[in-house]
């Protein structure tokens, strides 16, 4: 992922649907991945189907090391809002 999702700012505590977003941003991005091999496979000629289907059946999982960040970002922030709990006001 080149890019990085974040919680909205003013939410001060992490949210599950956060959580959900950024897992279907991971897998949104595994999917295109996978197209765009697929695509460059079919340009240079990889058209042999054991090729094709290899690809085409098992997409490139989310990269770990983006998950594992976001994943200690969101209980960093539930840790330093444990110590301190402020009522979130949604609008």
């Amino acid at each position: 992922m080149t890019d990085t999702v974040r919680p909205p700012r003013w939410r001060r505590h992490p949210d599950p649907r956060d959580r959900l977003i950024i897992a279907l941003y991971a897998q949104l991005e595994a999917e295109r991945q996978t197209r765009e091999t697929l695509r460059w496979a079919i340009r240079h000629g990889a058209l042999k189907p054991e090729v094709l289907e290899a690809i085409a059946g098992d997409p490139v999982p989310a990269d770990c090391e983006d998950i594992a960040a976001l994943e200690r970002t969101l209980s960093a922030r539930q840790s330093s809002s444990s110590d301190n709990p402020v009522k979130e006001l949604w609008r």
